[in-house]
């Protein structure tokens, strides 16, 4: 009886606790790195608020999780201009774009593409 008591407990802490997972975002240095991706998109002043213009990007790297992963990042908001889409044929199908010195973008990274296996690098200038 006492067994049972203790797995009904357990049991009912597990459904009522929220299981949630949430795009990791790392910055090292000048390398942020995306990864767990969920449904939580990615925007650049979530991390750098005091870059109102925008980041000095070097370069944007994909590493796929599955065939069909989309990366897709916009200009400043969910409804921004496309200014980065891939879609991977395969897991090995990495992907990188460099972008020309001195002139800021404002990231938004819309997350609902990719596996939550895809890393995604960005390296700043």
């Amino acid at each position: 009886m006492f067994k049972r008591l203790i797995l009904t407990v357990l049991f009912s802490m597990f459904l009522i606790s929220p299981v949630e997972a949430a795009t990791d975002v790392k910055v090292q240095g000048n390398v942020i790195r995306i990864t767990a991706i969920d449904t939580t998109d990615w925007i650049w002043t979530d991390d750098f608020p005091q870059a109102t213009n925008g980041l000095y990007i070097w370069a944007i790297f994909f590493s796929p999780s599955v065939q069909g992963d989309k990366c897709t990042f916009r200009l400043g908001s969910a409804t921004g201009n496309v200014i980065l889409h891939w879609e991977a044929d395969n897991v090995y199908d990495e992907a990188e774009a460099y972008f020309p010195p001195g002139i800021p973008f404002k990231l938004y990274f819309d997350s609902d593409d990719p596996g939550d296996t895809a890393i995604i690098t960005i390296i700043l200038r």
